[in-house]
């Protein structure tokens, strides 16, 4: 039988590890999962606490491995696949809830159905029923992304053939990556080899995020300053790959260029004061009681500072650290 080993990289994931704990053990053919390789990444929260009550109560066979010092998602990443001794292994983040109940034996199917199949994703939602109870700086972080469905290789739960990875792409960049980024540089490794294919599995998961209602603006602005540096080193290791996607991923750059730049100046400046609204649309429709509110434009255009010079950051030294 082809088995498979679930991987799930931890750091602080107090707030929803033991949801997706709950989703997991809410599967059948548990019979398919070899084992559940969990290594945590030097968290200082409770964490880890949840993780060994789940090793006791879990029908899975687990292994914890424990980090003294955190190495980072991609490094995680790669170690949970060298210790792992199946032909197929799942990246799960500790932030996933798995809404089916044949999640295993779905993301497994395309890679038995043809050889050619490096990888299988999930479409990720992201319910308004999980925003709402974010808190407001949250709200704002993740507000984009409400109701959208995507479909993509992400690390969130996606089901790998261990040795088409292995002996056709390699592990995962940790040299480059620390705790993003790794997916779109895969992504791209994948693509280059044109006979390897990503597949669909069709299977739903909820990305909850961190539900930390103490989540600050400080993280906020972290988070998309980590976020930037990463496809500034993704574009440093290999330039432009097709302009609509170039656009897509440096629209916020673009616009504070653009401000800067005789004759182009009045056209971006309006954009950035349409875009310091829309970028936040459903915080602002949703939370105008909040008197943060009132902030909320000002800080959108920070964010386009920021995201500028954190991509020029990745782009110079070719490298995402933060």
């Amino acid at each position: 039988m082809n088995k498979i080993t679930i991987i799930i990289p931890v750091y602080n994931n107090f707030t929803t590890i033991q949801e997706v704990f709950d989703s997991l053990e809410k599967q059948n053919h548990k019979e398919l999962i070899e084992e559940i390789i969990i290594i945590d990444d030097n968290s200082n929260d409770n964490t880890r606490n949840l993780i060994e009550k789940y090793q006791n109560e879990s029908s899975f066979k687990t292994k914890l491995i424990i980090h003294t010092k955190s190495n980072g998602l991609a490094a995680n990443y790669n170690e949970g696949i060298e210790l792992s001794k199946t032909d197929y292994f799942i990246l799960m983040h500790a932030d996933i809830v798995l809404i089916g109940y044949n999640s295993f034996s779905k993301m497994l199917e395309p890679l038995l159905k043809n050889e050619d199949v490096i990888a299988s994703y999930p479409i990720i939602l992201h319910p308004y029923s999980v925003w709402k109870d974010y808190n407001f700086w949250q709200k704002c972080l993740f507000s984009r992304f409400v109701g959208k469905r995507l479909k993509m290789i992400t690390g969130k739960f996606d089901c790998f053939n261990k040795k088409l990875l292995l002996n056709r792409i390699g592990l995962f960049n940790e040299t480059t990556y620390r705790t993003a980024g790794e997916d779109s540089d895969i992504k791209i490794r994948i693509n280059k080899i044109g006979k390897l294919k990503v597949f669909s599995s069709g299977i739903e998961i909820i990305h909850l995020h961190n539900k930390d209602f103490n989540f600050s603006l400080k993280k906020l602005i972290k988070k998309e300053a980590q976020l930037a540096e990463a496809q500034g080193a993704v574009l440093r290791k290999y330039g432009i790959l097709n302009t609509k996607g170039f656009i897509l991923s440096f629209f916020r750059e673009i616009l504070v260029i653009g401000s800067f730049i005789p004759y182009l100046q009045l056209f971006t400046i309006i954009f950035v004061i349409i875009y310091s609204f829309v970028y936040t649309k459903l915080v602002f429709l949703k939370e105008i009681s909040d008197k943060k509110i009132v902030l909320l434009p000002l800080i959108n255009i920070l964010l386009l500072f920021v995201s500028l010079f954190y991509s020029f950051k990745g782009f110079i030294y070719g490298k995402q650290t933060i």
